[in-house]
């Protein structure tokens, strides 16, 4: 519910008035003061306002890109001066099980015939 009238000056609502609704249609082409721009209309501001926020979302897309890139080289150039390959670990890793294993069972080997020999005697 919205008032389309005005009180008079003697305190009576005039019926049927749209003085106030006609005056708020016409708030689009008055000029206004804001806080930099010295005079302008609503639709001024907005799009002044509307550009002003597609440049500030702009500038940061495009420093949050060159971080982002700045900090996937850096990465990468950690990773190739680390030198760690994590697949030739692991084959390191199972080299070094197997020769294990294969240690173990000739140490086992040999304290078999050690027995048979001492047996023997």
């Amino acid at each position: 519910m919205m008032a389309s009238g005005r009180i008079t000056s003697d305190g009576e609502i005039t019926a049927g008035s749209n003085e106030n609704a006609l005056d708020m249609g016409d708030l689009k082409d008055k000029r206004f003061s804001f806080y930099n721009l010295s005079s302008a209309t609503l639709g001024t501001v907005f799009n002044t306002f509307y550009a002003d926020i597609g440049s500030a979302n702009r500038t940061i897309t495009t420093e949050h890109d060159f971080v982002a890139t700045v900090l996937e080289e850096m990465y990468n150039k950690q990773d190739s001066l680390a030198g760690v390959n994590l697949d030739e670990e692991l084959a390191d890793i199972l080299r070094y099980q197997y020769m294990y294993q294969a240690s173990a069972k000739m140490i086992s080997t040999i304290d078999g015939m050690m027995e048979t020999l001492l047996a023997m005697r």
